[in-house]
């Protein structure tokens, strides 16, 4: 079945996406972090 077929990789694509997301989102969050404690010293 072809258009499942789409779906699936439609499904991987999306959770891969959000990895990403959630992976650039954590590493900002941590160069943020950063900042503020270099600004605290």
């Amino acid at each position: 079945n072809h258009a499942l077929d789409g779906q699936k990789k439609l499904a991987h694509y999306t959770q891969v996406s959000e990895v990403i997301n959630s992976y650039y989102q954590g590493s900002f969050e941590t160069v943020d972090r950063a900042k503020r404690e270099l600004k605290a010293i």
